[in-house]
C-alpha cells in the first residue's frame, strides 16, 4: 500500500512537474494556456496584459488610417496617449492583471509599467516608471514609456538615451522604436541629438537603415541622419545606399537622394563615367529593351542600337546642376546606320512636378556632338539628362564615349549641333 502511494505521489508529482514545464514553454507566447495551467506564475499575468496592451495600441493604429507617415507623426508619445485614454471597460482587465502579477511578485517591472500606462497623473506614472526602470533596466516597453515621457518633457536626448538602451537591449522593440528615432529626427535639435548618437555606431543602426527600406514612408527621415553614420559601419554598404536611393527617386524625394548618395558614393557624381554606375540613376542609368536601348562595354562606352523604325531611351542621369548654360559633348564611333539619330532631353524637376526643357536631335553620323541646354533659375533644382536613340528604315547601331559636361557663359549657349 505504502509503495502504491508513493508510486500515485511520484506520478503526481512528474504531472505537475510536466505541466509546470509547458506552462514555462508557453509563457509570454500563449500567457492564457499558461494562466490556466499554473494560475500563480508570476509573469503569466502581466503577459496577458501586455496582450491587451498591443490590441489597443493596434486599434488606435488603424483609427489613424494605419499609414506609416501619418503614424508617425503621434509615435513619439503614442503609449502615454492611448493608455490614459482607455475606456474603463478596457483598462480595467489591464489594471487587474498588473495587479495579480505584481501579487505574486513585487519586483515586476512588466506590471509596474502596465499600471504606468494606464495612469493620467504624469507624476504618478513618471514614477512608476522609474521603479519599473529600477526593477530591470532590460524591461524594453519601460524603457519606450520612459522616453515617451522625456519628449513629452521637452528632452530629447534623455528620451534617445532611453530608446538607444530599448534597442541594445533587444531587436523584439526595433518596429515600435525605430519609427520613434526616425519621425524625432523630423525635428532639428532632435536630429542633431540623434546624429551624435548615430556617431558613435550603434549596434541597432544598420537595422535603423534596413527599416527605412522595408518601410519607405521613413526613408527621406533615414536620408536625415545617414552623414552621421560612422564609414567603417556595415550600415555604410552601398546596398543599402542603392536601395534608399532608389525609393528616394521612385518617391521624388531628389534632396533626400542626393543626401545618400553624398554619404555612400565613393566619389563625386559624374558624367564621364556612363558605365558602371555604383549609385543609378545619379549615376548613369542605361536602358536596355528589345528594339532599342544600351548596353554597358566598359566605365567610358556604350553600345547602342535600334531596330528598323523604332527609338528608345539609351540612358539617364539625375542631375542637380544650378541655374547656367550648360554643354553636353561626346563622340559617336563605329556608326552602321544612315538615317540613325541621337536624342537629348533635360527634364526640369521641381517637387513633384516635372517639366520639359531642352529636346536635341543629331544624326549619328555626325561623329562629334554637342548639346547645349540651359537650366531655368526657378522651377529646375533638379534635372533629368536622358539619351535616346531612333532609327529609320535601316537598324541602327554605334559605340558611345567620350562624355563631357561643361558650364558656359551665359552667351555661348546655343542650339545643339
Amino acid at each position: 500500500m505504502g509503495r502504491l502511494v508513493v508510486l500515485a505521489a511520484g506520478g503526481l508529482l512528474a504531472l505537475y512537474a510536466a505541466a509546470f514545464s509547458f506552462a514555462l514553454i508557453f509563457s509570454g507566447q500563449r500567457p492564457f494556456v499558461t494562466m490556466a495551467i499554473v494560475p500563480w506564475h508570476s509573469t503569466a499575468p502581466t503577459d496577458v496584459a501586455d496582450k491587451l496592451i498591443a490590441a489597443v495600441a493596434q486599434e488606435k493604429f488603424r483609427e489613424a488610417g494605419g499609414r506609416d507617415a501619418e503614424l508617425a507623426t503621434r509615435m513619439t508619445a503614442l503609449l502615454s496617449r492611448v493608455g490614459p485614454s482607455l475606456p474603463a471597460e478596457k483598462a480595467a482587465p489591464i489594471r487587474k492583471l498588473a495587479l495579480d502579477g505584481l501579487s505574486q511578485s513585487a519586483l515586476n517591472s512588466a506590471a509596474l509599467r502596465q499600471l504606468a500606462f494606464l495612469e493620467k497623473d504624469r507624476m504618478k506614472r513618471r514614477r512608476l516608471l522609474d521603479l519599473a526602470l529600477q526593477v530591470s533596466r532590460r524591461d524594453v516597453l519601460a524603457g519606450v514609456q520612459s522616453a515617451e515621457m522625456k519628449f513629452l518633457d521637452n528632452r530629447p536626448d534623455a528620451g534617445l538615451a532611453d530608446l538607444d538602451r530599448a534597442l541594445t537591449v533587444s531587436v523584439k522593440a526595433d518596429d515600435l522604436v525605430l519609427p520613434i528615432i526616425l519621425q524625432a529626427s523630423s525635428d532639428p535639435d532632435a536630429r542633431a541629438q540623434i546624429k551624435r548618437r548615430v556617431a558613435r555606431n550603434p549596434l541597432w543602426i544598420e537595422r535603423l537603415v534596413r527599416y527605412g527600406i522595408d518601410n519607405p514612408a521613413f526613408a527621406p527621415r533615414v536620408a536625415d541622419i545617414v552623414s552621421a553614420i560612422p564609414a567603417r559601419s556595415t550600415a555604410r554598404a552601398p546596398g543599402y545606399g542603392q536601395q534608399l536611393i532608389d525609393i528616394l527617386v521612385g518617391a521624388r524625394e531628389y534632396p533626400a537622394a542626393f543626401e545618400v548618395y553624398d554619404v555612400y558614393s565613393p566619389a563625386r557624381q559624374t558624367v564621364a563615367h556612363i558605365g558602371r554606375g555604383t549609385f543609378r540613376p545619379i549615376d548613369w542609368q542605361l536602358t536596355e529593351n528589345y528594339d532599342a536601348g544600351g548596353r554597358e562595354l566598359a566605365e567610358r562606352e556604350v553600345d547602342i542600337f535600334a531596330s528598323p523604325g523604332r527609338q528608345g531611351e539609351v540612358a539617364r542621369i539625375l542631375m542637380r546642376s544650378p541655374p547656367g548654360s550648360y554643354r553636353f559633348a561626346l563622340r559617336v564611333r563605329e556608326v552602321e546606320s544612315t538615317e540613325g539619330r541621337l536624342t537629348f532631353n533635360m527634364l526640369c524637376l521641381q517637387g513633384n512636378q516635372e517639366s520639359q526643357g531642352a529636346s536635341l536631335s543629331l544624326p549619328l553620323r555626325q561623329g562629334r556632338m554637342r548639346f547645349d541646354y540651359r537650366v531655368p533659375t526657378t522651377g529646375c533644382s533638379y534635372q533629368w539628362l536622358i539619351l535616346g536613340v531612333g532609327a529609320e528604315l535601316d537598324s541602327a547601331t554605334a559605340l558611345l564615349d567620350s562624355f563631357s559636361l561643361s558650364r558656359e557663359p551665359a552667351s555661348a549657349a546655343a542650339p545643339g549641333n
